[in-house]
Parts: C-alpha cells; sequence; structure tokens
C-alpha cells in the first residue's frame, strides 16, 4: 500500500516537472519573439512623444545619463559624476513605462543598447567605460565646456 502513494507522487512531481518545463520553455519562446519584435521597431515607428521626451532630455541637461537602477556600471558612472559634484539629468529606464522604448530609440540614435548612456551638451559620449576614459583624458570636461 506504500508502493502506490509514493509511485503516484513521483509520477505527479515528473509530470509537473514537465509542464513546468514546457510552461517556461513557450514563456521563453514567447519572451525572445516579443523582445526581437518590440527591439526591431524603426526609428520612424516609434511615439513622437518617446523621441521629443528623449531629444529634449538630452538637449536640456549639460549631462544626460540614461541608466538602470540595478546596472553596476550606471551605479559608477553616476558616483564618479557625484564625485565630481557634476549636475546631470537622469532618466533610471526600467522605472519608467516608456523605458523600453526610449533605450530602443537610443539605439538607434547611437547604435548603443547598454546602459549607461551618457551625453554631454548633446554629444553622445557612450557607455561607463567610454565616460570614464572621457574624464581621465580630459575631453569629458572640454565637452562640458563647450
Amino acid at each position: 500500500s506504500t508502493l502506490v502513494p509514493s509511485t503516484f507522487m513521483h509520477l505527479r512531481h515528473c509530470l509537473l516537472g514537465y509542464l513546468m518545463f514546457i510552461g517556461v520553455s513557450s514563456f521563453l519562446v514567447l519572451r525572445n519573439s516579443f523582445a526581437f519584435s518590440h527591439s526591431s521597431k524603426s526609428l520612424s515607428t516609434m511615439s513622437a512623444a518617446v523621441k521629443t521626451l528623449t531629444t529634449g532630455a538630452i538637449k536640456d541637461n549639460k549631462v544626460m545619463v540614461f541608466s538602470k537602477s540595478y546596472c553596476p556600471y550606471c551605479a559608477k558612472t553616476k558616483a564618479t559624476l557625484d564625485g565630481m559634484g557634476i549636475k546631470y539629468g537622469l532618466f533610471e529606464l526600467d522605472k519608467m513605462p516608456e523605458g523600453g522604448e526610449v533605450q530602443d530609440f537610443l539605439l538607434e540614435l547611437t547604435k548603443q543598447r547598454t546602459v549607461p548612456n551618457v551625453f554631454v551638451n548633446g554629444k553622445h559620449i557612450g557607455g561607463n567605460d567610454a565616460t570614464q576614459a572621457a574624464i581621465k583624458d580630459g575631453s569629458f570636461q572640454k565637452a562640458l565646456n563647450a
């Protein structure tokens, strides 16, 4: 009598594991399909509001940082700018409803999808490594004072 319940439990766990595997696989396929179609938006199909929001932020801030709150490279860039006393505009893309669209627009604009994505006086600097290098070689300050 103890064999039947344990066999049943084993089969149940196997079935649940299989269903979870199928569910996760289906989710990953759907997610990847969505990510591909979402990230393949062209500049012309993105909303005018997102373009205006993004270009306005770049234009209205001497230094503009597009970031994600959990990104360690973004944290390093922000800490460096804070340490230098540089004021900057900041969009935390993961905290914005339109953050994905802003990131897609930045990809079209700069050919860079990663964050941080840093601009100085409207000029694209790049990510953390490029920003740190520009600070080190003086080109960041030169662009800031232009």
